[in-house]
């Protein structure tokens, strides 16, 4: 989806927020980004569409906030791969949510959440770019000598999503 939370309208007895310019008040009537609340509400509504999705193409769905993945039988044809697109493009539609279409792949390999999945391979890994990041930053962190408490951070953090593909042990970063 694109602009997610953009397209939650907010009840009229919430809205609260805004501010007046040249005579004119303006109130945010959708859910905002960087509210506390948008993602948890704006969660709901996901749920609420992977259901429509699920129950009624009976396809495998699942979501994490704004990114839907459906999964297909093995050997599914592309006319069968087709069809997925535009049921989804008429449900969309219908409902009026706008869709980004740069985050639309499909196949045997593909990038969710940033972690490339190959389910020919069975494999979840991380694209060489990211993983190339990870090595560099790591390496420049340890020939510092010395790194301040954001570099740390900033270093920890990635690690800890890089962890999520590259499984050697557990991580024990939570206190870095």
């Amino acid at each position: 989806m694109e602009a997610a939370f953009r397209t939650v309208p907010v009840a009229l007895s919430d809205r609260h927020l805004g501010f007046q310019w040249q005579g004119l008040t303006y109130v945010e009537t959708c859910l905002s980004f960087g509210l506390r609340t948008a993602p948890f509400i704006f969660n709901l509504f996901a749920e609420a569409f992977e259901w429509i999705l699920a129950s009624f193409f009976r396809w495998i769905v699942r979501h994490y906030l704004d990114d839907f993945i459906f999964i297909l039988r093995a050997g599914a044809k592309a006319a069968e791969i087709r069809a997925v697109h535009d049921d989804y493009d008429s449900i969309t539609f219908e409902l009026g949510w706008p869709q980004n279409r740069s985050k639309d792949q499909s196949g045997t390999k593909i990038d969710v959440l940033g972690i490339e999945v190959d389910t020919w391979r069975m494999e979840a890994r991380l694209p060489p770019k990211k993983l190339a990041k990870a090595l560099h930053q790591v390496s420049q962190l340890l020939t510092a000598g010395r790194a301040s408490m954001r570099d740390t951070q900033s270093v920890t953090g990635l690690l800890s999503f890089c962890s999520k593909a590259v499984r050697l042990s557990r991580t024990h970063l939570r206190h870095l």
